[in-house]
């Protein structure tokens, strides 16, 4: 998803648009005009696409003669995870859950009056475990709650920066720290590299991390 703009000397104009290329590299392709920011966009196994965007989420197959995506929620989406049947997604009463097929969402996991109630964008699912961040006075940190529902547990306090998750556990770095942690499910928090320059854990196949 990319934004061009238009600026006069004094104003500008955005267009956003979703656009795709080869990963061999070759032409970009423009799909369709964007009416809102998009914060992620995820593939699911099937190759069908699914945006969060403050507008909510959507939904776009590829080669499939769809000139726009279709909205599933009018919620407001601030990240979003897949597994083979479900999307999951941040809003701002908590994560919520759709069939990748469509239909009703429902709230799976309630954070709307939480103790540290506001809630950050970092989230990741792995191991049927939700991992995501809050910050607040109280309660800032790295939290995990069970897919199935629960309570949300404190795994690791201060302001967490970007965090991926496997099935095993969850990797995460804390902002203006030069390690990347990791904690197992059901375990203590490790640290797994140290004295690197401002690192983000990008993805994990279950056996490395980039």
């Amino acid at each position: 998803a990319v934004s061009e703009s238009n600026c006069t000397s004094t104003s500008c104009t955005y267009i956003r648009k979703l656009r795709r290329v080869p990963t061999s590299g070759g032409v970009v392709e423009d799909l369709f005009d964007l009416t809102s920011a998009v914060s992620e966009i995820e593939a699911s196994p099937a190759g069908v696409l699914y945006l969060a965007s403050s507008a909510g989420l959507f939904q776009y197959t590829p080669d499939s003669g769809q000139t726009t995506p279709t909205q599933l929620s009018s919620l407001g989406v601030d990240a979003i995870e897949l597994d083979a049947t479900h999307a999951y997604f941040l809003s701002n009463d908590g994560i919520q859950r759709i069939s990748l097929s469509g239909g009703a969402v429902h709230l799976v996991i309630d954070l709307d009056g939480k103790p540290g109630g506001n809630w950050e964008a970092t989230f990741a699912l792995g191991g049927g475990t939700f991992y995501f961040s809050a910050k607040s006075d109280n309660a800032e940190g790295l939290h995990s709650v069970p897919i199935a529902g629960g309570t949300p547990t404190l795994i690791h306090e201060g302001e967490i920066e970007l965090v991926e998750a496997d099935a095993a556990g969850a990797y995460f770095t804390l902002s203006n720290d030069s390690t990347t942690l990791y904690r197992a499910l059901g375990g203590e928090v490790t640290a797994l590299v140290t004295g690197q320059a401002s690192p983000e854990p990008n993805g994990t196949d279950g056996r490395r991390l980039w």
